[in-house]
C-alpha cells in the first residue's frame, strides 16, 4: 500500500510517501515554498507533488485551522486564509482521481506520534504543539477526538493567567507559545522581529541574565499551567510536547519541575517530546488516509 501525506503549512508544503506500517518509501523530498493567498497556486503545487508518484492508494492532507472531517470543508484556514470554506479534499480528488482526505495539522501530528512516534502504545494521548501559537490533538481510547464542533485540542484558547475583567485577558497562545517568548526576549535585547528564534532564546539561558530568566520563568509558568489544566481535564497516560523548542531537553526538565511544584500527581503522566518534529504533519496525514480507508 502507498499513501501520500502532504503537509500544507504557512511557509512550506512538505510531503512523504508511506506504506501501511509507516515506513517511508521515498528519500526525504525537498519542501516547496508555500503560498497563503492564492488558492489556485496551492492546487498546482499539490498537482505537481501527486504527479511524481504512481499507484497511490490515497492522499492525506494536513491543514492548518479547523476542518470538518465529516463534510470535508475547511471551516477556517488558520495560517492560510485562502483555504477557508473550501472543499480541498474533494477538489484534489476530482483533479487526480485519487481518494483524498484532510485533517487538522495538530491532529495529524498527534496521529503520527500515536502510529510510529513517542505515543506508540498510549491509549489516551495528548499532543501539545508549541510554535507561533499553541495547538494540539487528543486521542481517547485509541481514537482521535474531534469534539462536537471539531475544536477539540485548541488548547491555545485556554486562559492561563489571572485577569481583572472579561475583555482584557491573555489566552495560552499569547503567553505560552514560542512566538510569545521570542517577542519578549527580542524586545529585551532590542532585536528586530524575525531575527531571533526559540532556539536562540534557549542558547542564551546559560548567560545568567536576570531579566531574561524572569521572562523565561514566567513563560514556563504559563505553559505549565496550561499543561496542568489539560492533564487534569483529560487525564491521559501520555502528554507529548512538539514544536521547535521541544528539541531542548531543558524545556521538559523545567516543565516537569514546575508541575512538581503544582501537584503531587505530576508523576502519573508520562511527559515527553514528540519524535517526528517537522515530519509529523505529513506522516499523520498518510496515516489518517489509511485509517479512513479501513473504515469504508
Amino acid at each position: 500500500m502507498r499513501y501520500l501525506g502532504i503537509d500544507i503549512g504557512g511557509t512550506e508544503i512538505k510531503h512523504g510517501l508511506y506504506d501501511e506500517l509507516g515506513n517511508s518509501l521515498v528519500h526525504d523530498p525537498r519542501p516547496i515554498k508555500s503560498v497563503r493567498d492564492n488558492f489556485e497556486e496551492i492546487l498546482d503545487i499539490i498537482d505537481t507533488i501527486v504527479s511524481k508518484y504512481s499507484d497511490l492508494d490515497g492522499i492525506g492532507l494536513s491543514i492548518p485551522g479547523a476542518v470538518n472531517t465529516d463534510s470535508g470543508i475547511i471551516i477556517e484556514g488558520g495560517a492560510i486564509p485562502t483555504l477557508s470554506n473550501k472543499y480541498l479534499g474533494e477538489i484534489i480528488e476530482q483533479r487526480t482521481g485519487i481518494r483524498t482526505v484532510l485533517e487538522n495539522d495538530a491532529n495529524c501530528a498527534t496521529l503520527a506520534e500515536h502510529w510510529t512516534g513517542n505515543g506508540v502504545g498510549s491509549s489516551n494521548l495528548v499532543c501539545i504543539t508549541i510554535g507561533s501559537g499553541i495547538g494540539g490533538g487528543i486521542i481517547i481510547n485509541n481514537q482521535l477526538y474531534h469534539g462536537s464542533n471539531f475544536m477539540a485540542g485548541e488548547f491555545g484558547y485556554m486562559i492561563t493567567k489571572e485577569f481583572s475583567n472579561y475583555t482584557d485577558y491573555e489566552i495560552m497562545s499569547e503567553n505560552s507559545a514560542t512566538e510569545a517568548l521570542v517577542n519578549k526576549v527580542s524586545k529585551l535585547f532590542g532585536i528586530s522581529d524575525g531575527e531571533f528564534s526559540g532556539r536562540n532564546v534557549f542558547e542564551l539561558l546559560s548567560s545568567e541574565n536576570e531579566p531574561l530568566l524572569q521572562i523565561y520563568d514566567e513563560w514556563i509558568r504559563c505553559l505549565s499551567t496550561g499543561i496542568y489544566n489539560i492533564a487534569f481535564s483529560i487525564d491521559p497516560d501520555t502528554i507529548l510536547l512538539g514544536g521547535g523548542v521541544s528539541a531542548s531537553s531543558k524545556l521538559i526538565q523545567d516543565v516537569k519541575s514546575a508541575l512538581q511544584k503544582m501537584t503531587p500527581y505530576y508523576k502519573i503522566w508520562n511527559i515527553d517530546v514528540c519524535k517526528h518534529h517537522n515530519d509529523a504533519g505529513k506522516i499523520g496525514a498518510a496515516y489518517y488516509c489509511m485509517k479512513t480507508e479501513e473504515k469504508q
